[in-house]
């Protein structure tokens, strides 16, 4: 049995841009690291954004092991000037959240993210070893959704907007196991150790 870590990277300073993280968002990695220290994790997978590299760089300070980015954990869009304002980009946002489907004009589906991540997760096959990913609330959220059914998940829904997602917090925890291709999902966006 793999199990399988996945990390939202901590409290930015800014949110419209990839900034380091703020004083909150540090002291946060810092606990997770904490708490990660008694799991015997054997490798840190990483997005390559400043957020997660500064939270991973936190975390691991803790930790101490082998670590690498990959591509596959990025959101599932990223704010980009170039592509207009903010608020174009938040209503594109929310047209992937009401749609898995729906290609926004740049980056990935909520569906195509999750596919993502779930392609790493297939890529290792080693049994009796945890892994920790450090990602992105959307994309965690797009992973879970991809594997299990929304009907086992607590989606926050707004009617209004007809959008339903999983609330994935700074520094929150979402655990799955993985024995063989079968996956099981113990918990998500925990915060419990940041208390």
């Amino acid at each position: 049995m793999s199990t399988f870590y996945l990390v939202r990277h901590g409290l930015r300073a800014s949110r419209n841009e990839d900034t380091l993280l703020s004083d909150v968002g540090a002291k946060q990695a810092e606990l997770t690291g904490r708490y990660f220290q008694s799991k015997n994790i054997q490798h840190i997978f990483v997005s390559p954004l400043k957020r997660t590299l500064h939270t991973a760089e936190i975390i691991n300070g803790y930790l101490q092991i082998s670590h690498s980015t990959d591509s596959r954990l990025k959101e599932r869009m990223e704010y980009d000037p170039s592509f207009g304002t903010f608020e174009a980009f938040l209503k594109e946002w929310g047209e992937t959240m009401a749609d898995r489907e729906y290609q926004p004009p740049y980056g990935d589906s909520a569906l195509q993210a999750g596919k993502r991540i779930v392609s790493l997760f297939d890529e290792l096959n080693d049994d009796d070893k945890n892994y920790l990913f450090i990602s992105h609330g959307g994309v965690i959220g797009d992973a879970v959704r991809n594997l299990f059914p929304d009907s086992a998940l607590s989606l926050t829904t707004d009617l209004s907007k007809n959008l339903r997602w999983l609330d994935v917090s700074e520094c929150s925890i979402t655990e799955i196991q993985k024995v063989d291709h079968f996956y099981s999902l113990k918990r998500v966006g925990d915060t419990s150790h940041l208390v």
